[in-house]
């Protein structure tokens, strides 16, 4: 059977899958577990995939910008890079005029690899909202062990299951 699904809906529930890979079920939602992941697997490569050659665009530029911050951001007296309050950004007070030159150059250097990386990240954004058929095999509700899982999983496999909406609401509220 196939389900339209967008790809990001499609990377949840591969990965809320596969994080349950290790838990035992019992041998109906297992096989409804590992017969899904298997159909999923396709357009997983297909993201992967792109999202490579995104993060390949930019590799000699991030080599630099590396290499830039180690040289110009702020360090404590052990050497290490003094980082924001965000914990992901080093703080540059002392060469903060030094660093802004250097990276407005390396900025330069890279346009045309920056240009690419924009058109690359734009098409990987709208890949993840694009609706796709997506083979799946579906699952009765009630052959779900909700025990195990919270709110939101149950919400990406939502589209797994086979009764409607109003189906749903029946067995729910009686």
């Amino acid at each position: 059977m196939t389900e339209k699904m967008t790809r990001n809906q499609i990377v949840n529930l591969y990965k809320m899958l596969n994080e349950r890979a290790e838990t035992k079920f019992n041998p109906k939602f297992s096989f409804f577990v590992l017969r899904n992941v298997k159909f999923l697997e396709a357009e997983i490569a297909v993201i992967d995939e792109t999202n490579t050659s995104l993060q390949s665009v930019l590799t000699g530029y991030e080599t630099e910008r590396s290499s830039i911050l180690d040289q110009l951001a702020d360090k404590d007296e052990d050497g290490n890079l003094i980082l924001l309050a965000d914990g992901q950004r080093a703080q540059i007070i002392e060469n903060k005029t030094e660093f802004a030159d250097a990276m407005e150059k390396l900025t330069d250097k890279f346009e045309k690899e920056i240009s690419e990386y924009k058109v690359l990240s734009n098409q990987l954004n709208e890949l993840f909202t694009e609706e796709v058929e997506q083979q799946v095999l579906k699952i009765s509700y009630l052959d779900i062990p909700s025990e195990e899982f919270t709110i939101a999983e149950l919400n990406n496999l939502n589209p797994l299951i086979k009764e409607s909406q109003e189906e749903l609401d029946e067995l729910i509220m009686g």
